[in-house]
């Protein structure tokens, strides 16, 4: 089937539909459209030092992933670096543009972040650029670099993903600032607490099962937990799901 990134963006920012609900849709189509070892949509603000991510695999979201180490070694990569640079605009650009794998290999920024993450080959698109701060929807690979074709393509989606990234202010999507769930993983971990299956829910809410099963790891962590049954108990004792 032909995959029309455009259309599906365009849908995915539908009224009613909650930030995260897009960045989980999106990651599931990127997924399938710049296939990487490892993806994800990143917010930096230099100010605060405040980082919010979503990826896939979990590893590159969350408080010990390498995306939160990237204040640590901005002097070092050459592509944050290139962002910040005001005379070399916006464009999405491929890691290997700007710097040869031998000499990417002796920076700080690839020991620490890009290699854990597979980014040997890395390519982003760009969505927010200010003073302080930056929006970007990373790419990583391990081997066969995205080819000139990618870089295209990501350029005619450039404009709606920074029109979309404008349309969700920061944390909106949160339900409750204590536990940071969004409405979308609570109705999903409510499904799951029926007992129904990862296909099942998906099903029922309209969305992937690739989906479904990102709601959960998103959930499992913000619960600190590892596991549907666990992750089900602490939220009835939270109440945010009915007891049964």
């Amino acid at each position: 089937m032909t995959i029309d990134p455009m259309s599906e963006l365009v849908w995915f920012a539908q009224p009613g539909t909650s930030r995260g609900d897009y960045l989980d849709a999106a990651l599931e189509m990127f997924g399938r459209v710049f296939p990487s070892d490892s993806l994800g949509w990143i917010h930096l603000d230099a100010v605060t030092r405040d980082v919010e991510a979503v990826g896939t695999p979990a590893e590159v979201a969350g408080a010990s992933s390498p995306g939160v180490k990237l204040f640590a070694v901005i002097p070092d990569h050459p592509m944050v670096l290139s962002y910040l640079n005001a005379g070399a605009g916006g464009a999405p650009r491929r890691m290997s543009d700007l710097v040869s794998l031998t000499d990417l290999k002796r920076t700080r920024a690839y020991a620490e972040m890009l290699h854990p993450l597979g980014g040997e080959c890395q390519f982003t698109i760009l969505t927010e650029r200010k003073a302080f701060g930056l929006s970007a929807w990373m790419f990583n690979r391990r081997v066969h670099d995205f080819a000139d074709d990618d870089v295209y393509l990501a350029g005619r989606l450039q404009p709606f993903l920074a029109l979309i990234d404008r349309t969700w202010p920061l944390d909106t999507h949160a339900l409750d600032p204590g536990e940071g769930l969004t409405r979308r993983e609570v109705e999903v971990l409510g499904l799951a607490a029926q007992g129904l299956t990862v296909a099942a829910i998906g099903f029922r809410l309209g969305i992937s099962p690739f989906t479904v099963s990102k709601h959960l790891e998103h959930t499992y962590r913000k619960l600190h937990c590892g596991d549907r049954l666990v992750a089900v108990d602490r939220a009835r004792r939270l109440g945010l799901i009915a007891a049964l």
